[in-house]
């Protein structure tokens, strides 16, 4: 199928956002561009009722007939539609409605999400990024954002201040960043020392985030390995603007917190350990990366420790909590 030549395909992955998805989908179409975009779409088989949500959405809001390029479809792994809004000419929606949950699936389904995609994102040179549970406020945010990087092509990515609405209090309590910040570019050693990038603020150049490093071992796919490689293949600017909402959603008692935190520690570090091979570094970026390292590893024994009870086993509980406190002041958000 012909589609529109699209200059933006936006990301959008999902599972349980029934509360959320809607207010994403709204930030989505009331962008006001010059230039088409595709916002994909890929529910991973939630069981609340979001594929339903989304469904109806489309039916309201966009053109799904024979007298357009929508269509409707099923394949293997997924109900597909893919239709122009009614209104905004330059919105298209492309919906995935997974048959299974591949996030369960990692084996079977390692990678291929975003595989799925690529029939809409092989002609376009930007790329942006939108959890289900997270959306965007400004009109203008991909416009303000493309064109930054049309006349900037030394910068890979540039990303936005962002409004932190936390569900436990069921409003905005702040902004990810000090409204006073200036504009500036984001350098490795602030990439790691502090969670600086809001998911729902980037952009990209769709090539600079393409064929990872060899170095990268499958240890944590998520948005941190992604921009520290973004960084290592050129600037990446941040803009002082707040065109989007980080939904900060209270985590389920059943789990374990100390254990998720740390298996997170574990796995930072074994990433970070990864970029001691990246010739692009410096000696004393490397020497940063491994006081990181030490870092995590180090909280990563603490909330093992924490979990099972056992301080008395290592060191004095008083310890451990003084040192705790003094390693997460310096932790990312």
């Amino acid at each position: 199928m012909n589609y529109s030549n699209f200059k933006v395909v936006v990301r959008c992955f999902t599972f349980n956002h029934s509360k959320y998805i809607v207010d994403a989908m709204n930030g989505f179409t009331m962008q006001q561009t010059d230039f088409p975009y595709v916002c994909c779409i890929v529910d991973d088989a939630s069981t609340d009722g979001e594929q339903e949500i989304i469904h109806k959405y489309m039916e309201a809001n966009f053109a799904i007939s024979d007298e357009t390029v929508a269509y409707q479809k099923e394949t293997e792994y997924a109900y597909i539609t893919y239709a122009p809004h009614k209104t905004n000419k330059n919105c298209y929606f492309a919906v995935l409605y997974l048959k299974e949950n591949h996030y369960r699936n990692p084996q079977k389904y390692r990678g291929k999400k975003r595989g799925y995609l690529k029939e809409w994102m092989n002609n376009a040179p930007y790329e942006a990024i939108c959890e289900g549970d997270d959306y965007w406020i400004d009109p203008l945010k991909l416009q303000k954002q493309v064109d930054f990087l049309d006349v900037n092509k030394e910068y890979v990515m540039c990303f936005h201040n962002a409004f932190i609405y936390t569900m436990r209090e069921k409003r905005i309590c702040a902004e990810i960043f000090n409204s006073e910040n200036e504009e500036y570019d984001l350098t490795f050693e602030d990439a790691m020392t502090k969670w600086h990038v809001p998911t729902a603020s980037m952009v990209m150049r769709k090539e600079a985030r393409e064929n990872y490093p060899s170095y990268i071992k499958q240890i944590y796919s998520g948005d941190i390995t992604l921009i520290l490689v973004l960084i290592l293949r050129g600037k990446v600017r941040y803009l002082n603007e707040v065109m989007s909402v980080y939904r900060k959603i209270v985590g389920s008692g059943s789990a374990s917190q100390s254990i998720k935190t740390s298996f997170y520690f574990s796995q930072m570090a074994k990433l970070y350990s990864c970029f001691l091979e990246a010739p692009e570094l410096t000696d004393e970026t490397k020497n940063v990366i491994r006081e990181h390292v030490k870092h995590d590893e180090l909280l990563y024994n603490y909330h093992l420790i924490k979990e099972k009870g056992e301080y008395y086993k290592f060191l004095n509980p008083r310890y451990w909590e003084l040192l705790y406190r003094k390693m997460q002041s310096k932790m990312r958000i």
